[in-house]
């Protein structure tokens, strides 16, 4: 990096960030031309693959009717594209790194609420379907999922990996309540507010602190997140466990793998990558900008690993979730479906009933509302 007028050449704030696109583009590609030229052409090239499998989905999903449940399998649809670029992204510029992954992180948060809200609203479709609304009945769609989902009887619900598998056996067979799903979406939500949190002060303390300073709490930040991911997946486990029955013609489990299996690569690829990248790199490395140590090159190459990978799971991804989210699951007329949202304010209403607290009229009135299906516009 060239002097900065009036600041040192071996700034820690600038230096910890790797070098300028310009001097990483320039400097790589004099110093290690066939495997930086390389990696940057097979990486583009797989950008235009995504993009392009990514676009036949699309247009596919835009031809049927607009729905809520539409809105929701966009914005799966895009979970593949802002993985894959911006890890592209960080190919031809390790210094937005750590902007890049706040960026995926976020958009695997929002991926994985949406798609807790999509099997809420197949569940609330097939509930509609299969427990139709008689003249003289007033009960909600809420009370009338639970009973749905309870015809399988009592079931250790909360028996699901990734910490209740092992207890299955002694956990005790119960039915459903409003606050068992409540829980299981709270679980959800808070992975999306972990991410946003620490992505932020992860991207502050690159741009503030210096390397060390910089390095240990990201450390902490990663095993906040990863705990905070391990919740998110229970949730989503004790979501997909009790409505796999009902929407299993849905296939439930292709859309739960076809959105975890990255996050799986991700996690085994970094015990691999960084025992190999140690045997095999010095640290010396035209990532590093200014005077690091052996271990801070080393980390530097691990990241590039780990992008350039990441473009190519990417197109993976984005095969997977086209065949798991196919348009054909989309309504191809206008139909009528309920907001999750509205249901869950329906539970929440269920679960201060049964404490026995008092509830406004306002709320009897909500209740008598969402009873009826509600057109989408």
């Amino acid at each position: 990096m060239a002097d900065v007028p009036g600041g040192p050449a071996n700034d820690s704030i600038a230096n910890h960030l790797g070098p300028r696109m310009s001097l990483y583009l320039a400097k790589c590609s004099k110093e290690s031309p066939q495997v930086f030229w390389t990696m940057w052409v097979t990486a583009f090239l797989g950008g235009i693959i995504l993009c392009s499998l990514v676009g036949a989905h699309k247009r596919d999903i835009d031809k049927r009717c607009a729905s809520l449940l539409k809105i929701y399998y966009t914005r799966i649809v895009f979970f593949a594209p802002v993985l894959g670029l911006t890890a592209l992204s960080a190919l031809f510029a390790p210094r937005t790194t750590p902007l890049m992954h706040m960026l995926s992180m976020q958009m695997e948060a929002v991926v994985f609420g949406s798609f807790g809200t999509v099997l809420m609203l197949l569940l609330c479709k097939e509930t509609h379907e299969s427990l139709p609304v008689q003249e003289a009945d007033t009960s909600t769609m809420g009370e009338r999922v639970i009973e749905a989902l309870n015809r399988q009887g009592p079931q250790p619900h909360f028996g699901v990996p990734p910490f209740g598998c092992c207890f299955r056996k002694c956990l005790p067979h119960h039915l459903l309540k409003p606050s068992h799903l409540l829980l299981a979406r709270a679980f959800m939500r808070q992975y999306a507010f972990t991410v946003l949190v620490s992505g932020l002060l992860g991207l502050w303390l690159a741009l503030a602190s210096d390397y060390q300073v910089f390095s240990h709490v990201n450390g902490i930040l990663n095993k906040v997140v990863k705990l905070s991911s391990f919740i998110c997946i229970y949730g989503l486990f004790i979501l997909y466990k009790c409505t796999h029955d009902m929407l299993e013609h849905y296939r439930p489990t292709a859309k739960f793998v076809s959105l975890k299996i990255i996050v799986l690569l991700m996690n085994f690829q970094e015990l691999i990558i960084s025992p190999i990248v140690k045997k095999t790199s010095n640290g010396k490395s035209c990532l590093v900008n200014g005077d690091h140590d052996e271990e801070y090159g080393q980390l530097l190459v691990e990241h590039m690993v780990t992008m350039y990978l990441t473009v190519w799971e990417s197109i993976l991804v984005a095969m997977l979730v086209r065949r798991a989210f196919p348009a054909s699951d989309l309504p191809d007329s206008e139909v009528v479906l309920y907001h999750a949202e509205e249901v869950e304010i329906q539970w929440q209403q269920m679960r201060t009933h049964k404490k026995g607290a008092d509830v406004s009229d306002c709320s009897t009135s909500d209740e008598e509302e969402g009873s009826q299906p509600r057109p989408q516009d």
